[in-house]
């Protein structure tokens, strides 16, 4: 067996021995309220650390970390209707082009339609002019015979 061959074996063994070990102490009812016991006296530490942290950033008129949540709650909420408002502004942008490009559309339609009219009045009334001419002249004729 090489040198490097029995390095690794004595590496997994001595894994082996401590998976063992940690095995044991974790099964160990002693070990495991010791834990639970060290873990109660951190919790109540860092509960102690924060309200007293609250405490002082309120008394300097600082912001803590629920008003900081609270506060960006409501960005996002904010950020989230900007975005709604400036879709629909953009929506109602474009319809209004198109209604302003109708209206266009539309009055020159009807400018369009006001010159045909226009023309066919005139023509109207030079015919009705006309017809009237002719009816003078065919009494005249007729007065003649």
């Amino acid at each position: 067996m090489s040198n490097v061959e029995h390095e690794i074996n004595r590496y997994k063994q001595l894994e082996s021995d401590l998976n063992e070990k940690v095995k044991e102490s974790m099964s160990n009812p002693f070990f495991i309220q010791s834990m639970s016991d060290q873990f109660d006296v951190h919790l109540n530490l860092v509960r102690t650390c924060r309200q007293s942290t609250e405490a002082v950033l309120k008394q300097l008129g600082l912001a803590t970390k629920k008003d900081i949540c609270v506060l960006t709650k409501a960005y996002i909420r904010l950020e989230a209707r900007v975005d709604l408002l400036d879709d629909t502004l953009y929506t109602v942008n474009q319809t209004m082009n198109e209604v302003v490009k109708n209206c266009e559309n539309l009055t020159q339609s009807i400018q369009s339609s006001y010159e045909q009219l226009k023309s066919v009045s005139c023509k109207r009334e030079m015919n009705q002019r006309h017809v009237q001419q002719l009816q003078l002249e065919l009494k005249q004729l007729q007065k003649i015979d």
